[in-house]
């Protein structure tokens, strides 16, 4: 789904969020979420933060995924003096698995003597 879809559907989806924080107030898992999709530097961040919240089934799965936000991406950058990260050259995994260009210097072609190797391990 393009972005332009997926955008109206993360409020509505942050909206069905209930906290288990006895003072909802302190629990910032909504607010949190809603200011990554807003404020991400890029359209395909946008995107990907979109499709992680929308991936989401459980309200549990909500505040985990604000945790892995929170602890691997926020305070790492924070720790770095609030540099922002180099753009990787490389694209995501899911996709350089399916293009046989990508790998070409990565992966060598298994020969037909390779089985019996393989079979040994």
């Amino acid at each position: 789904m393009s972005l332009q879809e997926l955008e109206p559907m993360v409020p509505q989806k942050l909206g069905t969020y209930h906290s288990k924080d006895p003072d909802p107030d302190k629990d910032k898992t909504v607010p949190f979420l809603q200011a990554l999709f807003e404020f991400a530097p890029t359209a395909a961040g946008q995107h990907n933060v979109a499709v992680d919240i929308l991936a989401c089934a459980t309200d549990e799965c909500l505040e985990e995924l604000a945790k892995r936000y929170l602890y691997g991406l926020i305070l790492p950058m924070r720790a770095g003096g609030r540099k922002k990260p180099p753009e990787s050259d490389h694209t995501s995994r899911v996709f350089a698995d399916f293009d046989p260009t990508m790998n070409s210097d990565l992966v060598e072609p298994a020969k037909a003597g390779d089985l019996s190797t393989m079979r040994d391990l």
